[in-house]
């Protein structure tokens, strides 16, 4: 009982995988021994009450030598990383494992151009996203001319009903912001964060930096991992971007409202409009129509607009 209980209150010390990047040298060993010497020093005489000129000298040195300690050791750091990058000849080892976040091999892309089992890893993450997002080709030509009228400046209030309807818990971008630090700017100066989207607004201008997403693929369940098919791809904007995308759409809703836009019967991407409900009023007319000895003849539902 005793071992047991123990052995169940006992904090158990991660696991230390192998280093296989060393930086630690001599002459670092030497210049830490060295500020640890003069700390000793230095709170020996503050200890002591010694003389103020010779606390304030052994405190000087003490900080100027661990200035020069601090400064080897970010050197020796970069150094030595940069070595070991150039040096490194280990294809799916634990570099790659480091710059893209991968535990163990078995979330690596399969994926392989022309079936060649050397490609490198550039290559096949070029050839997937390529898959997926294959981008404007030479043939297309799309000519935008964007004709700026009148906007309204957005309220408070807006900010506030979108601010207030953001869930928690969902994933960030590239920034790694996520909407509760948003939430937290915003109440602490709303005139800036109200300025800062009106000035997108007016401007008619998206910022490119929040229209960069980090790209997952999923693996498919059962999939063949040399299929671009068997792969989902995710992608994670930042959250900022989707705040300013939430304004827009109140925008854009507003609009289509006032100039009477949306015919009163379309659902699906409507607020309040779901394709349950749909169903319900289609189901709750016919039997309507069956009182009077109505018959429907065809059917046609579509929960999309012809754009």
């Amino acid at each position: 009982m005793v071992q047991k209980g123990a052995f169940k209150t006992l904090k158990k010390k991660p696991k230390k995988l192998a280093k296989k990047f060393s930086f630690w040298n001599e002459d670092l060993r030497l210049t830490r021994n060295k500020v640890n010497k003069l700390f000793k020093i230095y709170r020996k005489h503050k200890a002591e009450n010694s003389n103020f000129d010779l606390i304030q000298s052994s405190g000087n040195a003490y900080r100027r030598e661990r200035a020069v300690f601090k400064k080897l050791l970010l050197k020796t750091k970069r150094k030595a990383w940069e070595d070991f990058c150039v040096n490194y000849n280990d294809r799916y080892g634990s570099l790659f494992k480091l710059v893209f976040n991968k535990s163990t091999g078995e979330n690596s892309i399969g994926v392989s151009p022309n079936n060649d089992p050397n490609n490198s890893i550039v290559d096949r993450i070029t050839h997937i996203m390529d898959f997926f997002f294959p981008g404007k080709s030479p043939d297309d030509n799309f000519v935008f001319n964007p004709i700026v009228g009148p906007i309204s400046s957005l309220s408070i209030e807006e900010l506030e009903i979108t601010f207030g309807n953001l869930k928690g818990g969902k994933a960030p971008g590239l920034d790694r912001i996520d909407y509760r630090m948003w939430r937290a700017v915003f109440i602490t100066d709303k005139i800036f964060m109200l300025d800062l989207f009106n000035r997108c607004f007016i401007l008619n201008y998206f910022p490119r930096c929040l229209r960069n997403a980090r790209v997952f693929f999923l693996l498919k369940d059962g999939k063949d991992p040399g299929l671009c098919n068997s792969y989902r791809p995710v992608c994670l904007l930042p959250t900022l971007g989707k705040v300013v995308e939430r304004l827009f759409l109140i925008k854009l809703n507003g609009w289509l409202d006032q100039h009477n836009i949306i015919h009163d019967n379309q659902y699906g991407f409507r607020e309040g409009r779901s394709c349950d409900l749909a169903i319900h009023t289609l189901v709750e007319t016919v039997k309507f129509k069956m009182k009077f000895y109505y018959c429907a003849e065809h059917i046609y539902f579509n929960n999309f607009l012809p754009f």
